[in-house]
C-alpha cells in the first residue's frame, strides 16, 4: 500500500487545533512505515471556528446571502453545525482557503479528501456580483483550481488530493476522483455495477484518476457488504485509475463490524493478490498514465475509444481496456463464476489460464497461453479469486519487481521496506509476441515488438540501465520449433 487515509477535518470546524502534536506524531509513524498519509478538508468554515470565521465574513471573503451577510446553512451531513462557503470569487477567499491548507501542509501531509464542492446555494451571492443559481456549477471549478494552484507551489509537486466534485473545466485540477459515497450492494443504481459504469463515463469526460470506495459506504436500507461483494469490488479497483479501500461507512441498520473488510479471513488472500498485481503493474500503469497526460487518453478506457467500429463493443458497459494491453471484465453479479464478454477483433490471451500465480510471493510464471479469438462473445470461468482479465496477443507488458512493498520512497531506511525505487533498475517483460506492436515505458521510453516466421525481435528503447527479465511465450509463432539461438 502507498496511502493511507485519515479524517482529521481541517474544514469546517478546525478539528486539528490542539492536536497539532500529536497530528505530527501520527504523520511521522505512517512515513516510517512507507506511507503516504492525507486527510480531510472541504469548502465550508463553521461559525463556531473564532476567531477565523467572524474575520472572514468581516472581509467579504464569504459567499452571502442576498441581505449581504454571510450565506448560513447547515453541514450536509452534521445538521448540529452551521457553515458558510468560501467566497472563491474574491481573491482574499482564495488566499484564505490556501493558507489554511498550508496548516495540513505544515503538519506534514502529503495530501487530503477536498470534499464537498456540490452544495452552493442556488439563492446565494457572490463577490464578482453573480448569483448562486449561475455559480453553483462553477463552484467546484474554482474550488479545486485554488487547491491545485497552491499545492504546485508550496509542494513543488502534486498533492494526493481526491474530490469528487467537479463540472465541465475542472479535468485539470482533478488530481485524484472518487465517486462519491456509494451503496453497499452490487446494484446498477448506486453500488459496484454503477461505479463501473462511472469509471468508463468519468474516462470519457477526460479524467483518467477515478477510484471507488471498495465495498461501497452507504448501507440505509440494505445490510452491510458481504465478503464476496468486496472480493469482486476489489478486483474491479485493482484495474480503476485508482485503487481506493473504505474501511467506514454510514449505516443505520448495521455496524461496522457487521461491514466485510480487507483483512477478513475470507478477503485477505484477494486483497494481497490484486494490491500485489497492481504494484507489479505500476510501470505498465505509469506509461497509460504518461499517455494521458499527453493525450487525455484515459487508463480506464470505454471500449468506444478503440473499437469505434465495432457496435457491439461502443455498446459494452461493463468491460474495458485498463491501458492499451489489458482488457477486464469485472464480476458484478452475486455468486456468479463465470462471465460473458463481449471480446473485440484480434486474438487475445486468457491471462489466468496462461499463467501460474505463487500466492506467497506474488509472482506470474508462463505456461502455453489459452488464445482466444475475437470478434465475437466469450464466456470465461470466474471464480471468486479471479477477475476476467485478458491480454492483447502481441503485447509486452512491463513489470516491476514483485517484492516491493510500497511505491513511495519514504521509510525505507527506518522500516526496511522495499520501495520501488530501489528496484527501479530491475524490469519484467510478460511477452506474447505476434504481429507487429510497441509498449510504452515511464520517463518515455519505449518496447518494440517484430514477429514473423520463425523470428521475433524485441528492442528495448530506454535511456536507463536496467537489468532486464523476460518470458516470453511463442506459441503464436509460424515456423518455431525447437529455440537454437537468442541474439
Amino acid at each position: 500500500m502507498t496511502v493511507a487515509q485519515t479524517y482529521t477535518h481541517y474544514l469546517p470546524c478546525g478539528v486539528h487545533r490542539g492536536n497539532e502534536r500529536a497530528e505530527r506524531e501520527r504523520i511521522r509513524a505512517y512515513h516510517q512505515r512507507g506511507y503516504r498519509i492525507t486527510t480531510y478538508f472541504n469548502p465550508h468554515i463553521c461559525t463556531t471556528y473564532q476567531p477565523l470565521y467572524d474575520e472572514a465574513a468581516a472581509k467579504g471573503l464569504l459567499v452571502e446571502n442576498e441581505s449581504g451577510e454571510p450565506y448560513v446553512l447547515s453541514n450536509p451531513f452534521t445538521a448540529d453545525e452551521m457553515v458558510s462557503e468560501i467566497d472563491f470569487t474574491e481573491p482574499g477567499g482564495v488566499r484564505l482557503f490556501q493558507g489554511l491548507l498550508d496548516d495540513a501542509i505544515d503538519a506534514g501531509y502529503d495530501g487530503w479528501m477536498e470534499d464537498f464542492g456540490e452544495y452552493t446555494p442556488t439563492d446565494s451571492r457572490f463577490g464578482n456580483g453573480r448569483s448562486g443559481r449561475e455559480l453553483h456549477n462553477r463552484y467546484p471549478v474554482l474550488y479545486h483550481r485554488a487547491s491545485t494552484q497552491h499545492t504546485r507551489r508550496r509542494m513543488g509537486r502534486e498533492a494526493a488530493v481526491f474530490v469528487r466534485s467537479g463540472y465541465h473545466g475542472s479535468q485539470r485540477f482533478s488530481r485524484i476522483v472518487w465517486g462519491g459515497d456509494p451503496t453497499e450492494d452490487w446494484s446498477c443504481s448506486d453500488g459496484l455495477c454503477a461505479a463501473v459504469h462511472q469509471a468508463l463515463s468519468i474516462g470519457l469526460s477526460g479524467i483518467a484518476y477515478w477510484g471507488s470506495d471498495i465495498g461501497g459506504f452507504h448501507a440505509l436500507v440494505n445490510s452491510r457488504t458481504d465478503d464476496e461483494l468486496t472480493a469482486r469490488w476489489l478486483q474491479f479497483g485493482a484495474v480503476s485509475g485508482i485503487m481506493r479501500t473504505q474501511a467506514n461507512g454510514l449505516s443505520f441498520v448495521g455496524s461496522r463490524a457487521s461491514r466485510s473488510q480487507v483483512w477478513h479471513e475470507g478477503v485477505l488472500p484477494i486483497w494481497r493478490r490484486y494490491s500485489k498485481l497492481r504494484t507489479q503493474l505500476a510501470p505498465y500503469i505509469e506509461a497509460a498514465s504518461d499517455t494521458y497526460q499527453r493525450g487525455g487518453l484515459p487508463i480506464t478506457r470505454a471500449l468506444a475509444l478503440a473499437y469505434p467500429d465495432d457496435a457491439r463493443a461502443v455498446r459494452s458497459q461493463t468491460e474495458f481496456l485498463f491501458g492499451p494491453d489489458l482488457l477486464a471484465a469485472p464480476v458484478i453479479e452475486p455468486r456468479a463464476r463465470t462471465r460473458s464478454l463481449h471480446l473485440p477483433a484480434g486474438r487475445w490471451i486468457d491471462l489466468w489460464r496462461s499463467v501460474d500465480w505463487r500466492a506467497g510471493v506474488g509472482t506470474i510464471s508462463l505456461r502455453r497461453p489459452r488464445v482466444l479469438r475475437g470478434g465475437r462473445r466469450v464466456t470465461l470461468p470466474a471464480p471468486l479469486e479471479e477477475l476476467p482479465l485478458l491480454v492483447r496477443a502481441g503485447a509486452v507488458i512491463p513489470l516491476g519487481a514483485p517484492e516491493v512493498d510500497t511505491l513511495t520512497s519514504i521509510g525505507e531506511k527506518a522500516s526496511g521496506l522495499v520501495s520501488a525505487r530501489e528496484r527501479r533498475d530491475r524490469m519484467r517483460l510478460l511477452a506474447f509476441p505476434a504481429g507487429r506492436s510497441s509498449a510504452r515505458l515511464p520517463d518515455g521510453e519505449r518496447l518494440l515488438s517484430r514477429a514473423r516466421p520463425g523470428v521475433w525481435r524485441l528492442q528495448i528503447d530506454v535511456e536507463r540501465r536496467r537489468r532486464w527479465s523476460l518470458q516470453a511465450s511463442l506459441t503464436q509463432l509460424e515456423g518455431i520449433g525447437r529455440i537454437c539461438d537468442v541474439e
